[in-house]
């Protein structure tokens, strides 16, 4: 899996960004009793609601990026993370969702995931 850079022509920042971490537990439901409970993964592992206002020729650079840079979201890309102040990496979980804002300006809506050391 490549990682390729955020492009610099589109927002550096986020407008909107939500984070929440993944349950790491499986549960098996038991004939009688209480259900099992077992760790999935033992790294948090991490998904987040991405939102961006951009202009038209930004999306359709966006819309390239996800589609050809990432491969429509088998490769993971690089992002500073908002708060952290640190690029790290994350990949596309679905391609990226678009709203008008106006004339010339969109609202871009995006799901990323983020796994333990990649």
């Amino acid at each position: 899996m490549a990682t390729v850079p955020w492009p610099a022509d589109l927002p550096q920042c986020a407008a909107s960004w939500s984070e929440t971490q993944r349950d790491p537990n499986v549960r098996t439901p038991m004939e009688t009793g209480p259900p099992k409970v077992r760790r999935r993964y033992t790294a948090p592992m991490y998904e987040f609601a991405v939102g961006m206002v951009l202009e038209w020729t930004q999306f359709q650079l966006l819309r390239d990026f996800y589609d050809i840079d990432c491969a429509a979201g088998v490769n993971s890309h690089t992002f500073v993370h908002p708060y952290l102040q640190a690029e790290q990496t994350f990949r596309f979980m679905a391609p990226p969702e678009i709203t008008s804002s106006g004339p010339l300006a969109v609202s871009v809506s995006m799901r990323w995931e983020q796994f333990p050391g990649i």
